[in-house]
């Protein structure tokens, strides 16, 4: 474990405040500083892909009948997504937003909505705990955490992934298996009282169909062993990185009796806060956002068998092609994992058994937060008659009456969250008065 550091080279407080959640989800209002071009939110970008999906991109056409026995039905539901929208008023602020269809397993945008506000709520705790650390400890975290991948062997990932259509009494077992070996891999390298979050992924995004179990960490910056908080160092010299690969190395052959030589393993700091935003969300993103990001379209044969997706690896990556045996997988995947299975789990001093009393220990409060559409309780009322989405355009969104009148709502009054998505009942974290 690295020694505490002296120097704060970001502040006591221990870094900026989280960033407004609507500059990360996509809330209206707001104009860019004179000569600057806005950069769009995520579900902004999202909900604009989102459409072409459906219809270009023929989403509708091919995977609800993956996805539903009932595929008609899913079809619709996912077609009417973001094809009302309503006027709201708060004060003198206005803003028009569009209804969701709330498939949360299968629909990019609903789907990625959810994720992405646990992602930045996860974020908004963890800063409000760095803050917390630099203020009431005198400890400067030297980065915004560590990010560590842990991967299995392809071999054994296709072994696991198969029992969830046999036994998911040893699937759930297996998987345990994995959680509880990066909680000591962390343990082992950073010592007691060290925390954060681990995520797993199914795949990977060369083969999003195929099983590639891998193990996303978050690790805190700081440490606390018996009471006193101690700062990570902000870097991993290659010697201790070497290490660290040949002992997960280790812990995946004592695992699986195998006598591999080198593990895939990765690891590095967090060094800027674009680096801690993106990483959270990535370890909260929806199992299928690799498929969705890369899909194409459709390459259309005689027969529906010979229907493929067209399919990209990242923005430079090689074009490859699903076939309806991989789309399948990909839904017996999901649909053989049940609702309540908890893909994403803190740990150590921010395990659910552990959380409270911590951020406790640094001053904050928690706030709980119902189980309803994250845009509920915020003061906005419905105004006028709702109306249909036609298309996007460049610098807004271009709606019609039920008179078939159509205009365009610019950019600064477009909220792209989709409205009656609901996030869950949950507990967030504030500093003490704070509203």
């Amino acid at each position: 474990m690295a020694a505490a550091s002296g120097v704060c080279g970001r502040g006591v407080s221990g870094g900026k405040l989280p960033t407004p959640p609507q500059q990360i989800l996509g809330g209206a209002g707001g104009q860019s500083p004179p000569g600057k071009v806005r950069k769009r939110s995520k579900v902004a970008r999202l909900a604009r892909r989102w459409v072409w999906l459906k219809f270009a991109g023929s989403y509708l056409d091919y995977m609800p009948y993956y996805f539903s026995s009932e595929s008609e039905s899913l079809k619709s539901k996912l077609e009417w997504c973001q094809h009302t929208w309503l006027r709201e008023r708060k004060g003198e602020d206005i803003r028009w937003r569009g209804i969701g269809c709330g498939e949360r397993q299968v629909c990019p945008l609903c789907g990625s909505y959810r994720q992405l506000v646990l992602a930045r709520e996860a974020s908004e705790s963890m800063e409000l705990a760095q803050a917390g650390v630099g203020i009431g400890c005198g400890v400067c975290p030297e980065s915004y955490g560590l990010k560590l991948v842990l991967t299995i062997p392809k071999a054994e990932s296709a072994r696991i992934d198969g029992l969830l259509l046999t036994d998911y009494s040893l699937w759930l077992a297996e998987v345990s298996r994995l959680f509880k070996a990066a909680y000591a891999f962390v343990g082992c390298w950073f010592g007691a009282g060290c925390g954060g979050v681990v995520s797993l992924d199914y795949t990977g995004g060369s083969a999003p169909a195929d099983a590639h179990y891998h193990l996303n960490v978050y690790v805190f910056p700081a440490v606390n062993p018996g009471g006193r908080w101690i700062s990570l160092g902000r870097w991993i010299d290659k010697a201790r990185l070497a290490e660290m690969r040949a002992g997960w190395t280790a812990a995946v052959n004592e695992m699986f009796g195998l006598q591999l030589k080198d593990a895939n393993f990765r690891a590095s700091y967090l060094g800027g806060e674009g680096q801690f935003h993106h990483w959270l969300q990535y370890l909260y993103r929806h199992p299928l956002s690799d498929l969705w990001r890369g899909w194409q379209g459709l390459d259309v044969g005689g027969l529906r068998d010979d229907i493929k997706v067209k399919y990209k690896v990242g923005k430079k990556g090689k074009a490859i092609e699903l076939s309806g045996d991989d789309m399948q997988r990909v839904a017996d995947r999901l649909r053989s994992i049940p609702s309540h299975f908890k893909r994403i789990r803190w740990f150590g001093i921010f395990s659910d058994g552990q959380r409270s009393k911590t951020m406790a220990s640094l001053g904050l409060e928690p706030v709980e937060v119902k189980a309803e559409d994250d845009g509920d309780g915020e003061g906005w009322v419905r105004e006028g008659e709702p109306a249909r989405f036609v298309r996007y355009e460049a610098d807004g969104v271009v709606l019609r009456t039920d008179e078939g009148d159509e205009f365009k709502v610019p950019d600064s009054l477009v909220d792209y969250r989709p409205s009656k998505v609901s996030i869950g009942k949950r507990k967030r974290w504030r500093e003490p008065g704070s509203s």
